[in-house]
């Protein structure tokens, strides 16, 4: 399955040659992309590269395509699915190389890199955590895309982390510390409520009081009184 995107890409390139584009730098483009149409993988991470400046440079508003997708799809009888991984991988994961001839990955080795097909995999992560996950070898390009299709996953549901290994007990364990966390957070909210019912409690015993006749003959008491309530008033929760 290793070939399968580019076998793909190469069955379904039927370039259009009757139509004569206007933009030149899409027509330049496009005919890189012609002669660029073998199933060879430094191929594939040009053919990448190009639809994303295609993308990226909108070069295909000249010639009335409505997007990207409407190009590949007419010129070049790509998918829209399969363009959207393309440019996708070659956003994140393909370069110019340093000598600016060719192309290669961000993960690239003295003597192997990943494929087309293989960096497609890693599309659903970023390029920090695919770079440490190619650093601790939990990645390689020997594997599978199926292999790497299966450690991304892992990844993603927290089943490992960057080095390898395996986060079911930890993440077993954070959830417990974080669940007695929030408890012990409900716990502190809840007493300034109880607070504030006694405080209210309070205030409304002492409009009743001020209700007494008795009480309300004396000013001293009621002065009194009065003082408490605005301090209640004023207790900040």
């Amino acid at each position: 399955m290793a070939n399968e995107i580019m076998e793909t890409l190469e069955s379904q390139i039927v370039v259009n040659d009757d139509v004569t584009l206007v933009n030149k730098k899409l027509a330049q483009h496009t005919r890189a992309i012609e002669k660029l149409m073998t199933a060879t993988k430094r191929n594939m991470f040009e053919i990448a590269a190009r639809l994303l400046v295609i993308r990226n440079e909108e070069l295909f508003k000249d010639d009335n395509f409505i997007d990207v997708f409407d190009y590949a799809s007419k010129m070049l009888g790509y998918k829209k699915n399969m363009v959207y991984k393309l440019t996708t991988a070659a956003e994140k994961f393909i370069e110019q190389n340093a000598n600016g001839k060719g192309y290669i990955s961000i993960l690239t080795h003295d003597n192997s890199d990943y494929t087309v097909s293989q960096l497609i995999e890693l599309n659903a992560i970023e390029p920090d955590i695919a770079i440490k996950l190619d650093e601790n070898e939990v990645i390689t390009p020997d594997m599978t895309t199926k292999e790497i299709r299966e450690v991304v996953k892992s990844y993603k549901n927290g089943e490992i982390n960057e080095t390898g290994e395996r986060l079911i007990e930890a993440e077993t364990e954070s959830e417990n510390e974080e669940t007695a966390e929030n408890e012990a957070d409900e716990h502190e909210e809840e007493t300034p409520d109880v607070v504030a019912m006694a405080l209210l409690e309070i205030a409304s015993s002492i409009d009743n009081i001020l209700k007494d006749e008795r009480i309300i003959k004396n000013s001293v008491y009621v002065a009194k009184f009065d003082e408490f309530k605005k301090f209640i008033a004023n207790v900040e929760l």
